[in-house]
């Protein structure tokens, strides 16, 4: 079972515990322990989330608030704010509490995991790097053999609910490598929930695994503020113990699809089906199903601490056409708005706008393209002027006059995302005012700074060598004078970048490849347990006193790196991805 999953990676998902629910607190500190429900703005007054101690008495999000207080009669109530003017949920504040959060993920984590971001209270991170530096250095082996450990692991559980610190011999004598491996992700993923706490004040969970499926189920087994790593021989038992619509992706219609199909309830059951019958169900996921039924899954964890797009809507409203011009030009404002602060933030922006409602509860959508970016015209004109756009191929120029069917629901969404070049001005407006095709006219750039200079050498060039040379004609002349732009070219143009340094106890790690972070494995399927890298070696010792630059760096200490002959690292000695 171990070399099926040896080239598996250590993933976690972290999970902020309750996040609307600390949010409310953090702004009222009355509502700490105390049952707390947070509701949507409205008149339906749904509750959004729920915290540990309302739950524990029956009350979930999605019911009303009446029903909550008929359960729980002294549940403390928590609502979400509103812009002003407009009935619209003012989530802002949630949205830089999380920003705060993931930053300290970021800056304890350094260069040495990817970080993913799955939505405003979770991530996935990829630990495979960290753990191979950490796995064999005497400070963790310390940790593991001292009378401590039991305090260093607490809440901290084998899956399923098994307390890890008296279990830790159990876990690394079966299958002691890649579960030694997952106990150091374990214990990277304790310090850095103990970060974000320091930091923030947010108390998270984790799950640690060998893929993002395994991680997100474990995840919330002990929750809250507990962390799970699902052990190697323990991935078998849960996959015959878990439905299959609680597995990540198989929620939706697909997951109900190989239930009913297959007539199964757990992915387990699928191990024992012959290859026939999943093909016939299933004639293009044979594969895939049977990976799911081993826990198999090997979709990477893509380094993005940004989300994929912004949006806003408007749920559950009837708005009639005039109502609804009036509501769109307050809801442009406040998009562009958060269109422009993203921007400037996060140095890109967006290029497709889609457009959403739903008219007798059918979903009528469209995705337009955002005419120009880097001008100086009224963002909100802009926008409005493709809501209208929509409005008109939804219905034709001739009948939107005569349109009277209200909405009820409204969204809106940027997404297709560009980084900002360095050479554009921030200042600039993100919508331009439209003009047909205007995001296709030309940016006028002045010719290249090394080009300029060469302009400006060349006509100085006098040759005092003995007799002057005759002036080249024609052809002969053109030849040499792009010989002599390529000479003076060279001097012009970039240097190669010096080797980077890097310090890892006591040992400088030199990166001949480039000045960036380099990746050092790639994962092309089951079959393909061969890891494939860039190798560093070691220099001089110039650098040996440099401190330590993240969290994750300052908690290592004076590790080491993994020795070549460690069964888990195979051919590699790399210990650093991208």
């Amino acid at each position: 079972m171990e070399g099926f999953y040896a080239h598996q990676r250590i993933i976690c998902l972290l999970d902020v515990d309750c996040f609307y629910v600390q949010v409310a607190r953090k702004l009222n500190p009355e509502l700490a322990d105390e049952p707390v429900v947070v509701c949507q703005y409205g008149q339906r007054d749904l509750i959004l989330s729920s915290s540990y101690e309302a739950r524990k008495l029956g009350v979930k999000k999605g019911v009303r608030l009446a029903e909550a207080q008929k359960i729980c009669p002294n549940v403390k109530l928590s609502r979400i704010p509103q812009y002003p003017d407009i009935d619209l949920a003012n989530l802002e504040f949630h949205y830089e509490e999380s920003a705060s959060i993931f930053e300290a993920i970021a800056e304890f984590c350094g260069e040495d995991a990817k970080i993913e971001r799955a939505s405003v209270d979770e991530c996935y991170i990829d630990l495979t790097a960290v753990t191979h530096r950490v796995v064999d250095t005497e400070g963790f082996k310390e940790v593991l053999n001292s009378e401590g450990a039991s305090e260093v692991f607490k809440n901290t559980f084998m899956y399923s609910k098994e307390p890890l610190a008296p279990n830790l011999k159990d876990m690394v004598s079966e299958h002691s490598d890649l579960n030694m491996h997952l106990l150091v992700g374990t214990y990277v993923a304790i310090q850095m929930c103990q970060r974000i706490k320091e930091v923030t004040g947010y108390t998270c969970s984790a799950g640690i695994g060998v893929n993002k499926m395994l991680a997100k189920i474990v995840c919330g087994i002990n929750k809250p503020n507990a962390y799970t790593v699902l052990p190697v021989h323990k991935i078998d038992e849960l996959v015959c113990n878990t439905p299959v619509s609680e597995f990540r992706g198989l929620g939706g219609n697909w997951g109900q699809e190989i239930m009913q199909k297959l007539n199964v309830t757990n992915l387990g059951e699928i191990q024992s089906l012959p290859d026939e019958v999943i093909a016939e169900a299933f004639p293009y996921a044979l594969r895939k199903i049977r990976q799911l039924s081993y826990g198999f899954e090997d979709e990477p964890v893509q380094h993005r601490l940004n989300t994929k797009q912004l949006s806003l809507s408007k749920q559950n409203v009837t708005l009639s056409k005039q109502e609804l011009w009036d509501f769109a030009e307050k809801m442009a404002k406040i998009f562009t708005h958060k269109c422009v602060a993203d921007k400037n933030k996060n140095k890109r922006i967006g290029k497709k706008l889609e457009m959403a409602v739903l008219l007798d509860f059918k979903r009528k959508t469209k995705t337009l393209q955002i005419p120009g970016v880097y001008g100086h015209g009224e963002p909100v004109k802009t926008f409005l002027m493709l809501v209208k756009k929509f409005f008109n191929e939804l219905y034709g120029n001739d009948n939107i006059e005569e349109w009277t069917t209200p909405i009820n629901h409204i969204s809106m969404s940027v997404g297709g995302f560009e980084p900002i070049p360095a050479d554009v001005s921030l200042i600039s407006d993100y919508f331009k005012v439209a003009v047909e095709d205007m995001d296709e006219r030309r940016i006028p750039r002045p010719p290249p700074v090394y080009q300029r200079n060469v302009d400006t050498t060349k006509d100085k060039k006098v040759i005092k060598k003995g007799k002057k040379k005759q002036k080249m004609t024609g052809k002969t002349a053109k030849i040499g004078e792009k010989l002599e732009n390529f000479l003076t070219l060279s001097q012009f143009l970039p240097k190669k970048p010096m080797p980077r340094t890097e310090n890892v106890s006591g040992i400088d790690v030199v990166d001949l490849e480039s000045d960036d972070s380099v990746e050092i494995m790639q994962e092309d399927g089951v079959n393909d347990g061969e890891h494939e890298g860039k190798l560093k070696k070691t220099s001089g010792d110039e650098e040996k006193n440099r401190p330590p630059s993240t969290g994750l760096e300052k908690w290592l200490g004076q590790a080491k790196p993994c020795s070549s002959t460690d069964a888990c690292d195979d051919d590699i000695e790399v210990l650093e991805i991208e």
